[in-house]
């Protein structure tokens, strides 16, 4: 009777241990998920942005005249409160960077050629970042 008890423990200890086991197994990719999921919609948020630039004849203007300052304002409504931003503007060849962020940064990049009157291409690059 007594090798009876001991088989139904150990059959018991393994169900544990198995449980134990898918329940980590479980935490640890529902985490990644979410990771994949921010990388997604920041991607798709800088296609969208870039795009309305490109299509936006204003827009294209500050580009083209290297007003940084002017596309960040012209672009603040199409960024989500949840999303930090930056734009650089540069040469073609030029590389563009971003210092001092401490958080995963996205980047795309577009370039604008000309307008109706202006021919200087350049490189419009977006730094994208949760807050």
């Amino acid at each position: 009777m007594v090798k009876g008890k001991r088989a139904w423990l150990r059959i018991l200890e393994a169900v544990i241990a198995i449980l134990l086991i898918s329940g980590l197994l479980l935490v640890v990719y529902s985490r990644q998920t979410t990771k994949a999921d921010t990388s997604q919609a920041a991607y798709e948020l800088q296609s969208s942005v870039l795009n309305y630039i490109s299509e936006n004849e204003i827009l294209r203007e500050y580009a083209l005249n290297n007003q940084e300052l002017e596309l960040n304002n012209g672009i603040r409504q199409k960024i989500p409160q949840n999303f930090d931003f930056n734009i650089k503007i540069c040469d073609i060849t030029a590389p563009c960077k971003l210092d001092n962020i401490e958080s995963e940064i996205f980047v795309q990049d577009k370039i604008i050629s000309a307008n109706s009157s202006t021919y200087s291409p350049k490189k419009i690059r977006l730094f994208i970042w949760q807050k």
